[in-house]
């Protein structure tokens, strides 16, 4: 990914996006290269990006504050502060259900098993959490809250059987 330089009182706000054009991480930054390489690094959703825009501000405080509008307005799928949006509250309910799991004896091995027969897929145990915020960002708000229902139910049944 080519870097573009910035002047040294320069803040940008920057969007990367996937190669479909689906939104998925807004940030701000005045260390450009420095961020972007921390987050190749950190971000189980970098391999995604494809393109990324910039837009420059000449204050940091213009920049944090047009970084809250645009996640509050355009809900990217990894920005979680700023993003009240119903996608996030039921990814949050399936996230928390999902990983519970882990808290179950057992419960790695059955959460890969029910993954298999719900979606047909493969997943190593550490990346439930972030499979079910991939996959189903792209979703409706109906199949979130199919979603969200489903992983409560499992997770309680689970529990039961412990």
């Amino acid at each position: 990914m080519p870097w573009t330089r910035l002047d040294d009182h320069d803040t940008i706000l920057y969007r990367f996006f996937a190669a479909d054009g689906f939104l998925l991480y807004i940030g701000i930054t005045d260390q450009g290269p420095q961020r972007w390489a921390r987050h190749a690094t950190d971000k189980p959703w970098w391999w995604e990006v494809a393109a990324i825009t910039l837009t420059h501000f000449v204050t940091r405080d213009e920049a944090v504050q047009a970084e809250r509008q645009a996640i509050a307005i355009e809900h990217p799928a990894h920005n979680h502060v700023h993003n009240n949006s119903a996608k996030h509250e039921l990814l949050g309910r399936c996230r928390r259900a999902v990983l519970a799991f882990n808290d179950l004896p057992g419960g790695r091995k059955q959460i890969r098993r029910l993954f298999w027969a719900r979606y047909g897929a493969a997943i190593p145990d550490q990346d439930a959490g972030y499979w079910i915020e991939y996959t189903a960002l792209r979703h409706s708000i109906s199949w979130w809250e199919t979603e969200a229902e489903h992983w409560e139910l499992e997770l309680a049944k689970a529990a039961r059987s412990r």
